[in-house]
């Protein structure tokens, strides 16, 4: 049975094949802000060479060797300029490596401020939440398919099939988020309080990001269908019922 099948126990089943592979990368042992530090210091212009990334692998004891932890670290190389992006480096180290809610939050926002401002635009937090997703739906789940030898990874080709699906929704609905109650900028002690808040924290864990992203999917799912009921038979539907199914996923609570 798919992923896409029973919500409950196939998609706890798929994360806890996800995160079997992924504790591979044995990034959980390194501190964020020193797997920050080192690839920007080890790096020119956010680009980071062969040579350079191979010295920051050394140094965390990263086993590129491997064939299927160096395809996943491709996933941050530009074959056309032959180069490492520090940006989704760093992204990578935030999300999976260890560190405190306010050294995490500095870093995600220090890597983001590209015109080092002090402040994050809406252009900025668009390249943020589009590095996270991808790498919480796409490069992590991939690398778990790959590196299953059975047909288990069927079931997180499915899952991931769904994720992809609400993406760019999900980028869109984190994006209103952010600068709910703001203008067109965020500072650093407003990004920071921001993630006070549970759904804007899930950002920091990919786990999180992909339950929470298909709680989403069921609410845009539910107000479509509301929306057809109400064109269909606008009797059929009072304004009760549209409001609790259009209701935000910030009111909902998320197992799995």
């Amino acid at each position: 049975m798919g992923c896409g099948g029973s919500i409950k126990v196939s998609k706890a089943h798929c994360e806890n094949l996800i995160a079997k592979e992924i504790s591979l990368l044995k990034f959980e042992r390194i501190k964020a802000i020193d797997f920050d530090r080192l690839t920007h210091r080890n790096s020119y212009n956010l680009l980071m060479s062969e040579n350079q990334f191979l010295l920051v692998c050394k140094h965390f004891s990263i086993n590129i060797n491997d064939p299927n932890i160096n395809s996943f670290f491709m996933n941050f190389y530009s074959k056309s300029n032959f180069y490492y992006s520090v940006r989704e480096l760093s992204a990578l180290g935030i999300l999976l490596g260890s560190g405190s809610l306010k050294e995490k939050t500095n870093l995600l926002f220090e890597n983001y401020d590209l015109d080092s401002s002090q402040t994050l635009t809406k252009t900025e937090i668009l390249v943020m939440l589009e590095d996270v997703c991808k790498i919480s739906f796409q490069h992590l789940p991939t690398f778990a398919i790959k590196s299953i030898n059975s047909s288990e990874s069927e079931h997180i080709v499915n899952y991931q099939s769904e994720l992809k699906s609400i993406k760019f929704s999900l980028i869109h609905h984190y994006h209103d988020l952010l600068f709910e109650d703001l203008s067109d900028e965020i500072t650093k002690d407003q990004f920071r309080k921001k993630f006070e808040i549970k759904e804007i924290l899930y950002l920091l864990s990919p786990e999180s990001l992909r339950i929470y992203s298909k709680q989403i999917l069921l609410n845009i799912q539910n107000a479509v269908k509301a929306v057809k009921t109400y064109i269909e038979n606008p009797e059929a539907l009072n304004s009760s019922t549209m409001s609790k199914l259009s209701a935000k996923s910030s009111k909902n609570t998320y197992i799995y």
